[in-house]
């Protein structure tokens, strides 16, 4: 996002110039992320968690625990795919297991887009 000035000067054989310039406002690039699944299976400790975005140029979404803004509990990262699609299964006993009073997930792309959604037991 920004502003971009080009500045073209050509000159012919007589020696004489001529200058244009040219500005462009670039409009920045952001996505729309959703939380399609979100389940913790509490055996396993492990999470399988799926979305969408609307910017399938393969950039990052990094998904969390807890209230969104809170990048304290990360549980794992996914590339999106050239449909739009990305998800993550984690290990077993990867972690992090939710506590009492978490209910939701949370995402941020490397875009900008964030979402939430409360995920599931299981």
């Amino acid at each position: 996002a920004g502003v971009l000035t080009f500045t073209l000067t050509v000159r012919n054989a007589a020696g004489t110039t001529a200058t244009d310039i040219v500005v462009v406002n670039v409009a920045p690039v952001t996505d729309t992320i959703t939380i399609t699944q979100a389940q913790h299976i509490v055996s396993t400790n492990n999470w399988r968690i799926a979305g969408t975005s609307t910017r399938a140029l393969g950039q990052t979404v990094s998904i969390y625990l807890g209230a969104t803004g809170n990048t304290l509990r990360r549980i794992a990262t996914a590339t999106v795919a050239a449909n739009g699609l990305w998800q993550v299964q984690t290990a077993n006993r990867s972690g992090p297991a939710p506590v009492t009073g978490d209910t939701q997930v949370w995402a941020s792309s490397t875009l900008g887009g964030t979402a939430s959604r409360a995920f599931t037991r299981g």
